[in-house]
């Protein structure tokens, strides 16, 4: 155990004492700068309510002094020689005088440990202490610091030789209680169960009025407990490892015995303040007795757990008081469903089948007329999901909690119970609500007979403002902006110039370090700036998204937008708003000027490595405008520096200054350019400081999303208070977006569609249904996190609405997302693609979801969950699967999964996949026998040069049905949109997509003799080695009619198999591509001469006198023997527009340079110069160009049906 915690304080009385108080001044302080004798008995006699001397026990049971810290008042404001003179016991400054430990007992943290309690004595027994300052040498500044004092000026004090620093600590702000919210239960915030942890002092955690105070407090929190919690004195029976603390925990409507989730939620505090140690264990002295709290940290995620050890809670009788039905009645399920009922001490513990559980639908009226703390409903976990042995709920309506999320102390009811039944003595337990939930490990054997052990996780979500509210004058505020606005103007200048200079980036300064996407970023060169411990980072590059949508979700000038903003960027761990000094208007909703304060957490933080980092800063958002008038947007954020807003304990401040310009230059797309500095403090190293700049500024990526995801949110409740007035629709079982029906669930009355657009309320099926995930801020002022579902055309119009007006909404006029938005919404009748535009807002939206799903997907490892997807079928080294009937039970047809590698580069399998006109279809055809007749109906978004992939079509295809031809069953054809194209993930690496999504024509009607089916299919396709190409693809094809469900599988799964010859197709496309190539070179140059030699073994090869050699090579043009030639058959589009297919001869070397020639170059030949490949290279005849059709819009139908080999 360490020392310091067997330190104990009092005030100077003993004469032997202050004889050793002397000597060890004399001894710790230059002859100039030490107090004399008199001195010392001076500050004694006069000043000896703040004259302490520090103790340690011996081993002959007494004890010696081991320090002391003295000090006096003054009345004056500032710390200088006069005022450290003389002692004023009316003064409110308290000058420190000494802080001095013997020589023998130093390096045992004495110090801090002595100073700190010193400092907490002041603050609890001194009230007229207002501030408490010293001087200090640099050497030791950081010391102080780190106890809690903060640098001010350079002393004019003069002791000595070497100048003196001056610091100084607050105590009103000190006094004040540290309020901190935590997750329990969980390693994500917004979900576990949340509660307020607040730290008092043993005198305010005592007084007679506190069990008043702390009730209204709770009551302000309105979070389901609020936990108080202080210091106990040690006693000389304390174990060396224990730390002893008091506990009470507050509902808003009245003091709990037991809290579970409050407990764990304390120890996670005091662990994350520095106040109690990894090793160590608590004792908290509740009204329950006891309760033992210790830490463990697991090896391989090195995550924190808290472990809790409990009193059980045997479940008992519930005696006759308690009526089945009424018990039934009020949770909402019929007295069948109900298993068992217990009482286990305040609670009332009833299980129910799983299917009931399922279905709770509680009635909290008359829940609350039960005489009992709450109800814990429980039933087993079906197939034990997520490892998870059973499922709980837990409502609480009589102690002011209608649903708690997560009940530590229901489980040590519900170990007991469980146990026996599943005969186990480790259960894993889920509890949750519809909006957040939790995971609780309980042990009925480690922790002894009568005892639970719980065992979860906890993460801080929010610590309460530090400091108070910053008292600023107007001068303060004017002189904020001030600073703010020539600093953004500066910037904004770089960027006009930036334009000018068309964007270029200086080389010779900026040296490139990493890419994200399209955005770059740049580190000053030493250089440039050789004076500089830390280099200016530079970011360019567009962003995706409008200037609005990117601005709305920058912008967060209060402590709620702050953390929905951060519940999508994850840019800081804790924050608060210190003061606003410029709020939004109906003219600038993006106008704001906030002092914030936030904190980030620094890997290593949690063993000790290192401390975090916290910044006390300026944010500046805005609209500039360029000379020719097109909007700028700006944010800035700028260290400052208020004593108010001192440095804290166990986390290091550091500084930063940073602005960003943000320039729409397309429908989607704003340009960027942001520069800045930031010093994190401390001795982090240069690598880390750096990596924590670039991830900073990575941010920015997820502008755009965060601000169409706050805009989704504030559309959904304009139609949440349509819906109030006008009712929710009934909607007919048919997804508004594919038209498919839709089945309802077989649990009767609770039934319901199994998914429904919460805009619009249609129906969805399994594969037109996209999930957001969405936050808001609940009514108590908590944060909450849930996926909402959505058909493409509302995502689409939701997406396209007036950000401004959403802006105004939120930061004007202040009107907060609330929940209850995400039941209902208003009717909009299933409507046909009536424009273009909409058909890429759609496609983009359906690729964007499987693009999420794919990134999740390699966030997890590429595992396929198999209690969702069962195998079906593999080919080489993928794999399909069907979905289970258990998981989408009311689909007809199940999902699709296809993952593993294909073979070739991204660039060869986009190449083969791409195919914008009638012509290329054709030839992508002949390779990979996809369908048997086509037609391009209307060409949307064509390939560009810098995006030769980039592809949206609307088609129509037939594919043959084996039998059709005698009558047993007819052929099926589909109109759908074809989109292809690059996106990139975080880490900037490229990824290509592939979508086919039936679309509805009025003019593209069903044909007779053919049955019109629909599908929906997105491959993700990323390069993960050089010649190889991860691939997942997912989707779902309704070929109609009446065809049986296993050929209909079938045909599913022979259209992903497909995907399999994509690089063979692009490398055969790209040596056609070549070898046109070639021969215009060799119209231009003539052929080379022959030579009777093997180009690629050198053995002599024989030459007919009629025909020349055997075989030659259409590349190189030189000869090969047959053991060395490749042949391989190409396809192109001949004059009279048929499709020909010719073997062609190539050499070794030149296949080898072929298929390492630049993809991108022959898809922009193809996809945009249009140059089709024609039969003369291969020597059939002369060759005529070709020209084809390039307009943007509706072109005229062009079939093809049948195929030329």
């Amino acid at each position: 155990m360490k020392t310091s915690n067997l330190l104990r304080l009092a005030q100077l009385t003993q004469e032997d004492d202050i004889l050793r108080v002397a000597a060890l001044e004399a001894a710790s302080y230059p002859a100039d700068e030490a107090a004399s004798d008199s001195g010392i008995r001076f500050r004694q006699k006069s000043a000896g309510a703040f004259f302490w001397a520090a103790y340690l026990p011996t081993d002959k049971e007494q004890e010696i002094l081991v320090g002391f810290v003295n000090g006096t008042l003054t009345a004056r404001q500032e710390l200088d020689d006069e005022s450290m003179s003389q002692h004023d016991p009316h003064g409110s400054l308290l000058c420190i005088h000494s802080v001095v430990v013997d020589p023998a007992f130093r390096r045992r943290g004495l110090a801090a440990q002595m100073l700190k309690r010193y400092v907490r004595i002041m603050c609890e027994q001194q009230p007229q202490v207002k501030r408490i300052m010293m001087i200090a040498k640099a050497y030791l500044v950081k010391f102080y610091v780190d106890c809690g004092f903060a640098v001010t000026r350079l002393s004019p004090v003069v002791h000595g030789q070497d100048p003196w620093l001056e610091l100084e600590l607050n105590c009103e702000t000190a006094r004040l209680p540290p309020v901190i919210q935590v997750d329990a239960f969980s390693s994500e915030t917004f979900q576990g169960n949340p509660a307020a942890v607040v730290l008092l002092t043993p005198t305010v955690y005592h007084k007679p009025e506190a069990s008043e105070w702390m009730q209204r407090v709770a009551l302000e929190n309105n979070l389901s407990e609020t936990a108080y919690t202080a210091l106990r004195e040690r006693t000389t029976t304390t174990p060396d490892e224990v730390v002893e603390y008091d506990l009470r925990w507050f509902t808003p409507a009245a003091e709990v015995k037991l809290c579970g989730h409050a407990t764990l939620s304390t120890a996670f505090t005091l662990h994350d303040a520095g106040l109690v140690a990894t090793s160590q264990t608590i004792h908290f002295h509740t009204l329950s007795g006891v309760l033992v709290c210790r830490f463990e940290v697991e090896a391989d995620t090195q995550k924190l757990l808290v472990l809790m050890d409990f009193p059980e809670q045997p479940a008992e009788s519930a005696g006759p008081s308690v009526v089945l039905s009424e018990v039934a009645k009020a949770l909402g399920i019929s007295s069948d469903a109900i298993v068992d009922v217990k009482r286990a001490t305040t609670d009332l513990l009833v299980r129910v089948t799983p299917e009931a559980f399922a279905a709770l639908q509680p009635d909290f009226v008359e829940l609350a007329k039960t005489d009992v703390r709450g109800f814990v409903v429980t039933a087993e976990m079906k197939d034990n999901a997520l490892g998870v042995d059973i499922q709980s709920r837990f409502f609480g309506p009589r102690v002011g909690v209608n649903e708690d999320p997560v009940t530590g102390s229901a489980h040590c009811a519900l170990g007991p119970y469980w146990a026996p039944l599943l005969k186990k003595t480790t259960i894993k337990a889920q509890q949750f609500t519809p909006v957040r939930g939790g995971f609780i490990t309980l042990d009925l054997v480690a922790a002894g007979p009568g005892r639970v052990l719980l065992k979860g996780e906890g993460v801080i979500v929010l610590r309460v403002n530090p400091f108070g509210e910053l008292t600023l004058t107007d001068e303060d505020r004017a002189q904020l902006v001030k600073i703010a606005d020539a600093l953004v103007l500066a910037k904004f200048e770089e960027y006009e110039e930036h334009l000018n200079n068309e964007k270029r980036v200086d080389l010779k300064r900026w040296k490139k370090i990493t890419s994200s996407g399209t955005t770059t970023q740049y580190l000053e060169r030493k250089n440039s700036n050789p004076d500089s411990k830390l280099p200016a980072l530079l970011m360019t590059g567009p962003l995706p998204g409008t200037l609005d949508e990117n601005m709305f979700g920058l912008v967060s000038p209060t402590i709620e937008a702050m953390r929905i903003k951060s519940s999508y960027l994850d840019d800081f761990s804790a924050a608060a708003v210190l003061a606003t000094v410029k709020e939004p208007t109906l003219e600038e909703p993006f106008r704001s000027v906030v002092v914030k304060w936030m904190e980030i957490d620094i890997p290593g933080a949690l063993i000790g490595l290192v401390r975090n980092r916290d910044y006390v800063y300026v944010e500046s958002s805005g609209i500039l405008h360029l000379k020719n008038g097109e909007r700028v947007g700006y944010h800035l954020f700028h260290s400052v520096d208020f004593k108010q807003a001192h440095e804290l304990p166990s986390r290091v401040r550091g500084n930063m200054s940073f602005v960003g310009i943000f320039h729409q230059e397309g429908p989607d797309r704003t340009d960027c350019r942001g520069t800045g500095i930031m010093d994190p403090g401390g001795d982090l190293i240069r690598v880390m400081a750096i990596m924590g700049m670039v991830q900073a500024t990575m941010a920015g990526l997820k502008y755009s999303y965060c601000g169409q995801m706050k805009k989704l949110a504030w559309l959904l409740e304009q139609r949440h208070a349509q819906t109030k007035e006008r009712g929710a629709p009934v909607t007919e079982p048919v997804c508004v977006t594919c038209c498919k029906q839709t089945k309802t669930s077989k649990f009767g009355k609770f039934g319901k569609s199994s998914s429904k657009c919460k805009l619009c309320f249609g129906a969805l099926c399994g594969t037109c249904k996209i999930a957001k995930k969405l936050s808001f801020i609940t009514p108590d002022l908590g944060l909450a996190q849930r996926k909402v579902i959505f058909c493409v055309k509302c995502l689409v119009e939701a997406t396209s609405m007036d950000t401004l007006e959403a802006a105004r909404q939120q930061f004007v006029y202040k009107k907060p997302v609330q929940p209850s938005v995400y039941g209902s919404s208003v009717a909009s009748d299933t409507v046909f693609v009536t424009s273009l535009a909409m058909l890429i807002e759609i496609t983009d939206a359906l690729i964007m979801a499987k693009f999420e799903e794919y990134e999740e997907h390699l966030n997890i490892g590429k595992k396929v969950d198999l209690k969702r997807w069962k195998k079906f079928a593999k080919s080489g080294p993928t794999t399909s699967y069907l979905e289970r009937k258990a998981s989408s039970p009311n689909s007809k047809l199940p999902q699709l999964l296809m993952v593993g590698p294909l073979p070739g580069s991204l660039d060869e399998n986009m190449f083969g996949i791409v195919n914008p006109t009638i012509e290329a279809m054709r030839i992508k055809s002949s390779y990979l026998s996809d369908f048997n007749a086509a037609a391009v109906l209307a060409t949307v978004v064509e390939p560009t040069v810098d995006e030769p992939f980039r592809s949206v079509v609307v088609k129509w295809m037939e594919i043959d049905i084996p039998l059709a031809s005698i009558g047993l069953v007819r052929n099926r054809d589909y109109v759908y949109v074809e989109s292809t194209g690059i996106l990139h993930l975080k880490n900037g690496e490229r990824v290509g997509y592939h979508l086919f999504h039936s679309v509805d024509f009025h003019q593209a009607h069903e044909l007779p003799s053919r049955v019109r089916g629909n599908m929906s299919f997105c491959g993700i396709f990323h390069q993960e080695a050089p010649d190889r190409t991860d691939c997942r693809g997912t989707g779902i094809m309704d070929p109609g009619g009446d065809m049986i469900r296993a050929m209909a599988v079938m045909g599913m799964v022979q259209a992903t198999m497909a995907g399999l010859k994509y690089s063979y197709c692009g490398q055969m496309k790209k040596l056609a591509w070549l070898l046109e190539q070639r021969q215009v070179e060799a119209r231009e140059k003539g052929t080379p001469a022959f030579k009777p030699f093997c180009v690629t073994c050198m053995k002599g090869v024989k030459q007919s006198k009629i025909s020349g050699p055997v075989h030659t090579c259409k590349l190189c043009f030189g000869a090969v023997c047959n053991s060395c030639k490749i042949s391989k058959k190409l396809s192109f589009i001949a004059p009279d527009l048929t499709l020909a297919q010719r073997k062609v001869t190539f050499c070794v070397k030149c296949m080898i340079d072929a298929t390492r020639m630049d993809t991108q170059e022959a898809a922009r030949e193809q996809f945009v110069y249009k140059k089709s490949v024609t039969p003369a290279m291969y020597g059939i005849s002369v060759v005529s160009d070709m020209s084809t059709c390039s307009e943007s819009t509706m072109t005229t139908r062009t079939g093809y049906s049948g195929s030329t080999n």
